[in-house]
């Protein structure tokens, strides 16, 4: 976005502009299927928000279809290829009727309650950006983004339906809903704060989650030195990558 906003601006390699964007977003989107959701979400609120978007209307609606079949091809290519698959395959095969069965999972619990106890950060981030955005008369902001969050937390509930997800996956997947939920805060209400008094709240913000990250670390640590004793002792028994291979396959094949 800041590459493409910045060549559109300064109207610097104006004639190579549409394949900067092919290129780039082609990239973004390919890292992950999940990012179709935040880019497209992205690109609607700097529409919407017109103070924010540097194209006309005749290349924003032609960037539109580039990031509708990007993310078309990617979702295909994720449908039939890869890990992707399954997690698609959940999507595709929900019906309404397993509304209520989402809506009550445990994933949804484990969310809710940890938004509580753990992400409460994130919790006042989105709720003064929505704020933000009302007290401003930015209403088709405001239905974007409550809307694109509901989904895309209801597509999460559906893909991963019980809590027992390993906590740092699950939150590697929480993690372009943060996006999302921020991106109000970022626009609207950081803008109006006074600049010391902005950098002082950052601080504070950044501050506290590099406690919990502290705090959650431990279990990742022991991880760590455990596969280093491991290495260690294979290394006094002289067992290498080859000598590895060979007993594993004699374990299967036994």
């Amino acid at each position: 976005f800041g590459t493409n906003f910045y060549i559109a601006r300064t109207k610097k390699l104006s004639v190579a502009a549409p394949f900067f964007f092919i290129a780039l977003f082609y990239l973004a989107i390919w890292t992950h299927p999940l990012i179709m959701i935040v880019g497209m979400y992205l690109w609607f609120f700097f529409w919407i928000d017109k103070r924010n978007r540097p194209f006309s209307p005749i290349q924003s609606i032609l960037y539109t279809l580039v990031l509708m079949v990007l993310s078309a091809f990617k979702f295909n290519t994720g449908m039939h290829h890869g890990y992707d698959s399954s997690k698609i395959e959940a999507v595709t095969h929900f019906h309404l009727p397993m509304f209520h069965e989402v809506i009550y999972s445990p994933q949804m619990h484990f969310f809710l309650n940890h938004c509580l106890t753990n992400y409460w950060i994130f919790v006042a981030v989105f709720v003064s950006g929505i704020i933000a955005l009302i007290w401003q008369r930015r209403y088709w902001l405001t239905l974007l983004t409550v809307l694109t969050a509901m989904v895309y937390l209801l597509l999460i509930c559906i893909t991963f339906r019980d809590e027992h997800s390993n906590l740092f996956y699950i939150e590697s997947e929480y993690m372009p809903l943060g996006i999302i939920c921020s991106t109000p805060f970022v626009w609207y209400l950081y803008p109006r704060i006074a600049r010391k008094t902005g950098m002082l709240l950052l601080i504070g913000l950044f501050a506290v989650r590099f406690g919990y990250i502290l705090r959650a670390a431990t279990p990742f640590v022991q991880r760590v030195t455990l596969l280093e004793k491991i290495d260690t002792r294979l290394k006094q028994k002289h067992i290498n990558r080859s000598e590895e291979r060979r007993v594993g396959k004699e374990c299967r094949s036994r």
